[in-house]
């Protein structure tokens, strides 16, 4: 394989020559886009081709980097360069103008095609520019979708989130509020159920004792019942005697009441002292009502009568306290 000759873009040394490169720029320009122009330019017209066998191999390498130095040159002047070291029609210049001519009308057509090219390689860079902004775009929508999904998502997740607890916190107090109930429903429970069992134990103890009190009012019957018959049989007898004088009379009412014991006959008096003031009362009021009697000898003796009948009162109360706490006691 050999370098063509006069190739518009490459040189003998196999450096490239393109516009591309002269007009870089490191914010405008990258390596896609310079293959891009070398992929048009090299496709249409190839720097390269298969050197005829047993052909002299020329090399001018170290002439155009001596002349060139480490750097580029610019586009023009390395499309002037390689044309006027390597071209061979220099040298038939100068033997035919016919010659030139038609060397200038190559140069001619050779520079309306680096231009059409040149503006095919622009094009086909502005293309490839706007499919990486159209990219880079695509890209940047599609990373704000992702963003804005995702802050959807997590938006949505925060108030279900909060809609969860708020129905836990609201199940949570509900049941609280049941159990509450339920433990002082359950306490009330208890506490019936404890009155209730007292209430029987009481019941079952005033039965007894009412049953104790029912046997002794039999007991107390039946010697009742024996101490009416023995005064009726007493009340007949006497009947068949004749004795019906006056004096039998009174002492057989003064007998119908006969008491067995201290606080009996105590209570006895003190029965018939109430029952005598009480008579006093009556006939007091029945004389001021007759006027027999001034108001304040009724006052007077009222209030006397009252004293008196309190302290009879009193003292029954306590007999009788008494005897019920020592009934055996006489």
């Amino acid at each position: 394989m050999a370098i063509k000759e006069n190739h518009r873009h490459v040189g003998r040394d196999g450096m490239v020559y393109m516009p591309y490169l002269h007009e870089w720029g490191a914010q405008t320009h990258d390596l896609r886009e310079l293959c891009v122009w070398m992929s048009s330019l090299f496709g249409s017209e190839p720097p390269c081709y298969a050197r005829p066998a047993g052909a002299p191999r020329v090399s001018a390498a170290s002439n155009v980097a001596a002349s060139y130095g480490s750097r580029p040159p610019a586009y023009a002047q390395a499309t002037q360069s390689t044309t006027n070291t390597y071209s061979p029609y220099v040298a038939a210049s100068n033997n035919s103008n016919n010659r030139s001519r038609e060397a200038e009308e190559q140069e001619r057509r050779k520079q309306q095609q680096i231009e059409k090219e040149v503006a095919e390689a622009n094009l086909a860079a502005k293309i490839a520019r706007e499919e990486s902004l159209k990219e880079a775009k695509l890209k940047a929508e599609q990373s704000r979708l992702q963003k804005d999904h995702e802050e959807k998502l997590s938006s949505m997740r925060v108030m279900a989130t909060s809609k969860v607890e708020y129905e836990l916190q609201v199940v949570f107090r509900d049941a609280k509020d049941d159990l509450r109930v339920t433990l002082k429903n359950q306490k009330l429970l208890d506490y019936g159920k404890e009155e209730i069992q007292q209430l029987l134990k009481e019941g079952e103890e005033r039965k007894e004792e009412l049953m104790a009190l029912n046997d002794e009012m039999d007991v107390a019957v039946k010697k009742l019942e024996g101490w009416l018959v023995a005064a009726e049989t007493q009340q007949q007898q006497e009947c068949e005697n004749g004795n019906n004088d006056s004096s039998s009379q009174s002492s057989k009412v003064d007998q119908i009441a006969l008491p067995v014991d201290t606080h009996s006959s105590q209570m006895l008096q003190l029965a018939a002292e109430n029952a005598a003031i009480d008579d006093c009362f009556y006939f007091l009021d029945q004389s001021l009502a007759q006027k027999n009697i001034p108001l304040k000898v009724f006052l007077e003796e009222v209030r006397k009568l009252s004293k008196r009948q309190f302290t009879v009162k009193a003292h029954l109360i306590k007999i009788r306290d008494a005897k019920a706490s020592n009934p055996f006691d006489g």
